[in-house]
């Protein structure tokens, strides 16, 4: 999903839930949107796209959603602010749990469905110092 979900439509939003079988939602915007909680679990990790500090926690949420997804077949859907940086931060980290590969391999895998995908420089190098 790319950016912000708050311009959704509570129609759209349940679609999406229905159609993706979700059950969880992580928010990783500044600016939450708890209409999700009608239908499932959401997660509002509210982080900064700074080029100096990677976010706080992000490799423990990493892991809590890569088990959630392994363990309890959960469905996740992670978005952002504009769907490029911090949501695909967290989901090359959970890709790389659950495939077991390098950071370049997840930052490539995470790019093949989103092109734009990663372009903070401190986030390619961390992923790719994994």
């Amino acid at each position: 999903m790319r950016a912000r979900t708050n311009s959704l439509s509570i129609q759209h939003k349940a679609d999406l839930v229905v159609g993706l079988k979700l059950t969880d939602v992580a928010c990783v915007c500044i600016i939450p949107d708890h209409t999700w909680t009608e239908w499932l679990e959401y997660h509002y990790w509210p982080c900064s796209d700074s080029k100096r500090v990677l976010p706080a926690g992000i490799e423990a949420r990493a892991e809590a959603i890569a088990d959630g997804i392994e363990q309890l077949a959960q469905r996740w859907l992670i978005y952002c602010d504009s769907g490029r940086n911090r949501s695909n931060l967290l989901a090359a980290l959970v890709v790389r749990r659950i495939l077991a590969c390098t950071g370049k391999e997840a930052i490539q895998y995470v790019r093949d469905g989103r092109p734009m995908a990663l372009k903070n420089p401190l986030f390619i190098s961390y992923l790719e110092s994994l």
